[in-house]
């Protein structure tokens, strides 16, 4: 890169980051500003340069884009990205020439650490380029924005194609899709139903079409259009790993079936890893382990992180790597989700090398992961849909670890090991298929609070301030259906006390399922759904509200339950049977407040109503129990960190 201004290289790039950052928010006027500003720093910048022609593409614009990239890679012609982006570009305006020179000179250049992070995924791929030659404009344009979380956009595009050819299968999944990810999901379900019909013997169908019945709660239909999917694929991976997510909502008997599908899981993609070595032959000289630098001592531990682990567990992870001793451990970690995250930045300070992995097939993945020379690996992801059980099967590090993974961990061959603690071991070690549990402890994970939310008042409690009790729970329809009789009961007993339930975005439009679900219990003028705040963080807004949360009893809360206890807030918790279900246990024992924990029902409703009637009680915990919560186990993250560092070096030399 051409050598700054006396302003500095530093400042340079951090325009250019937060250009970026304002580029996957949509923010296109803040993009270019930002751009503008890194280019008077150094007017020769090609980062700048590419940014800008990502939000170029963003507005439509593709003569303009193709400019910038071309611009950019005239200035650095060695790096990669601008080629592969150009050859994309290219094959997007029917110009196959440029686009198939492009894509044969990115292979003789090298990439660029900081572009690789900006580049949208399958832009760096030839022969899905070409794919898109041929696809509608408007198809293309939607999964683009669809990649980018602009799910507004992917709707009107998809919109537009719909108009042009309303059978159009693979259009109709991706809409439904991004009407989920908008909580439109009535309309998702419809959508999606009729992509099922026009294409019933298409899996992805039925398994997409699964998600908005769940979303919407209704777990029995959607558990059997699972079912469907299995009978058309009965290999496919993806509906198994949906089926068994799908169970940890379901009743007991449902649960039953767990070890069963993760096992069947855990087969088929063995019996793929084998089919594949078979056709490969002998060993090829990449699958050699790679020898260390002289003087490397340290463990190295690798960490794939996937979207719920970033979204609800990034205070846990940073928590934890940022108290590891970098002399004794060296941490990779590989990036599964899409979307830049706030937290990803915070996150790759504490690690001595990330990577975004996304985008990368299976096999150059498990290259990357044995040339990082790993001791351990680290999941995340378990069976969610960016999990990694192909590579995990091959065995990139002698040891394979699942920590925090739903509902449970990797099946047996793709994971030797599952984090548990003392609460969970025993339900652990019977649903995970065989695979060794080894427990931490008193707690899963350490705490180490919630800094970007809303500071509790002193006394500020929201009965203080409206005169009535204000229950909170947690926007989740699916989570919520075990819940509501349970929720119903404690607003009967608890005279004038209301429901306010939340924690995310756009979620006023679910008001309709949320009154069909609440419409047998009476009460339906006593609840209401948070509004959206503008510049506010979600659930801070939302804990800020409520003088006491209610979790949901099959599927418990992790973040939401952390978060409330740092901003003042008690939590009632009901005991369950499975890891899913034991999680507001486990939080609430290390947090020193195991006495909000009900072991049935009726208990979690006295508990609920004794808190209620205790407002001197409520005051205090607003105003202390925050200071509490910083003396007990849960924030304990140095020595969660020692522990877990001890275990680490104890399955490496094992």
């Amino acid at each position: 890169m051409t050598v700054a201004t006396d302003t500095g290289e530093d400042a340079y790039l951090d325009h250019v980051e937060k250009a970026f950052l304002a580029f996957t928010s949509s923010d296109n006027d803040e993009a270019i500003r930002s751009c503008e500003q890194a280019l008077k720093i150094n007017p020769e910048g090609a980062e700048a340069l590419f940014v800008l022609g990502l939000v170029s593409f963003l507005l439509d614009d593709l003569g303009r884009a193709i400019k910038f990239f071309e611009r950019g890679h005239a200035r650095e012609p060695d790096w990669r990205e601008f080629a592969d982006i150009l050859s994309a570009m290219y094959s997007r305006v029917g110009d196959l020439s440029n686009s198939l020179y492009y894509s044969k000179l990115a292979t003789t250049l090298v990439s660029n650490p900081t572009l690789k992070r900006y580049v949208p995924q399958g832009f760096d791929d030839f022969e899905e380029n070409m794919k898109n030659v041929a696809l509608s404009w408007y198809y293309v344009e939607a999964a683009v924005h669809f990649y980018e979380r602009d799910y507004k956009k992917t709707i009107a595009y998809c919109e537009r194609e719909l108009g042009l050819n309303a059978d159009n299968v693979d259009c109709l999944i991706l809409l439904g899709r991004a009407l989920i990810n908008v909580n439109d999901i009535p309309r998702a379900a419809e959508v999606l139903a009729k992509a099922a019909h026009l294409a019933p013997d298409n899996p992805e169908c039925w398994t997409y079409l699964s998600d908005a019945l769940l979303a919407e709660g209704r777990i029995g239909e959607a558990m059997a259009n699972i079912d469907k999917a299995m009978r058309i694929a009965p290999d496919g991976i993806d509906a198994l790993c949906r089926k068994a997510i799908s169970l940890m909502y379901g009743d007991q008997d449902a649960w039953r079936d767990y070890p069963g599908i993760i096992a069947k899981i855990g087969a088929l993609v063995a019996a793929t890893h084998k089919d594949k070595a078979a056709a490969k032959g002998a060993r090829s000289a990449g699958d050699k382990p790679v020898s260390r630098p002289r003087g490397d001592d340290a463990l190295h531990i690798g960490m794939i992180i996937g979207h719920a682990a970033i979204t609800d567990k990034s205070e846990l992870l940073i928590g934890l790597l940022s108290r590891l001793d970098p002399k004794r451990f060296k941490v990779f970690a590989y990036q599964q989700y899409t979307q830049t995250h706030p937290a990803t930045l915070r996150l790759e300070k504490e690690v001595h090398h990330w990577r975004g992995t996304f985008n990368i097939d299976d096999d150059t993945l498990f290259r990357i992961m044995q040339n990082d020379a790993l001791d351990l690996i680290v999941d995340t992801c378990a069976v969610q849909a960016d999990h990694r059980l192909a590579v995990l099967a091959r065995g990139p590090a002698p040891v394979r670890v699942s920590w925090l993974g739903t509902p449970l961990a990797a099946p047996k061959g793709c994971c030797d090991v599952i984090l548990s603690c003392d609460d969970m071991l025993d339900i652990d070690r019977r649903d995970g298929g065989g695979v060794a549990c080894e427990s931490l402890g008193s707690s899963l994970f350490a705490y180490s609070g919630g800094p970007t939310l809303v500071t509790p008042g002193s006394d500020k409690t929201p009965v203080a301030r409206k005169g009535f009790i204000t229950f909170g729970g947690v926007l989740d329809l699916a989570r919520m259906q075990s819940a509501i009789p349970l929720w119903a009961d404690v607003l009967r007993r608890v005279k004038r006390s209301r429901l306010l339930l939340g924690g995310g975005l756009e979620q006023r439009q679910l008001w309709p399922l949320v009154a069909d679900a609440f419409s047998q219990t009476g009460l339906l003028e006593r609840i209401s759904i948070q509004d959206d705040e503008e510049g506010v963080s979600p659930r801070g807004h939302f804990l800020s509200d409520i003088d006491i949360l209610l979790d949901t009893p099959d599927v418990n809360g992790l973040g939401e339950i952390c978060d409330a206890l740092w901003m003042g807030v008690p939590v009632v918790a009901l005991k369950g049977d499975r890891r899913a279900s034991l999680m507001g246990k486990t939080i609430l024992k290390a947090s020193g407040n195991a006495r909000w924990c009900a072991d049935d029902a009726a208990q979690y409703v006295d508990i609920a109503c004794a808190l209620a009637d205790d407002r001197a009680q409520l005051r205090q915990l607003r105003r202390g129990l925050r200071e509490q919560l910083k003396k007990s186990p849960l924030l304990d993250v140095q020595g969660f960190a020692d522990t877990l560092a001890e275990l680490f070096e104890r399955l490496a030399r094992r």
